[in-house]
């Protein structure tokens, strides 16, 4: 697949309206707890001209197991046997994303967007598909590419390790067991993913999130903050 094929991951408008955050639906839920992280601030710096421009970014699912060259049938979800699979992936197939297209992305957008947008929407759906009986999804993988992303993601849109611009995350329906279902908050994969974004959720916001899953951050000094 060439690599200006990988642009198409950046411009799909899928959204999931099953992921919603849970109310607070009495006094007696309690916030789970969270780690204190010391990271810098991720507004946008006084300095930065704004453009009127954002990117969105959404269902890179990544597959930790793809293999090139491997079979695309279906079912075998280009994790073994020989077949066509390429190096940047099997368009028209039902294989996932291997991790190179998803460097490659990451690194023509660092390249040739980052510098003109103010912000960017990631709207998630992370993790593979569950289409190999072989290897059936577990949490581990779920948030482990999610958190392999993340950190693909701020290394995009950093320099010295202070965000440029502001990410705003958010969920797919892939991102958590079952698929498909999110149980209210306080729970499991709130508090995993209060973790995972700490660079992107604001520090007194956490726990917040890991009650319930939402938060809101300025997108530019001058705006209104946007909530999740």
């Amino acid at each position: 697949m060439p690599l200006t094929g990988a642009r198409l991951l950046v411009a799909a408008t899928l959204f999931f309206q099953t992921v919603i955050p849970s109310p607070i639906l009495n006094d007696d839920q309690r916030v789970l707890g969270t780690n204190t992280f010391a990271t810098p601030q991720t507004a946008q710096q006084p300095s930065r001209k704004l453009n009127g421009k954002f990117l969105h970014i959404t269902d890179f699912h990544p597959d930790e197991f793809y293999k090139p060259h491997s079979s695309t049938a279906e079912g075998v979800a280009c994790h073994r046997k020989e077949g066509s699979a390429g190096t940047y992936g099997a368009e028209t197939t039902d294989c996932d994303s291997p991790l190179a297209l998803v460097d490659a992305t990451l690194d023509w957008i660092r390249a040739h967007v980052k510098d003109d947008i103010d912000f960017v929407v990631w709207t998630g759906d992370t993790a593979r598909h569950d289409s190999d009986e072989k290897l059936p999804r577990n949490s581990g993988h779920v948030l482990g590419t999610n958190r392999q992303v993340a950190q693909k993601i701020i290394d995009t849109f950093s320099d010295n390790g202070q965000l440029d611009i502001p990410v705003i995350p958010t969920f797919g329906n892939n991102d958590f067991l079952p698929h498909n279902i999110f149980y209210p908050g306080p729970n499991k994969w709130l508090k995993a993913y209060s973790e995972i974004w700490h660079r992107f959720i604001p520090e007194e916001q956490r726990h917040s999130f890991a009650f319930g899953g939402w938060f809101e951050s300025r997108l530019s000094r001058t705006s209104s903050p946007s909530s999740v």
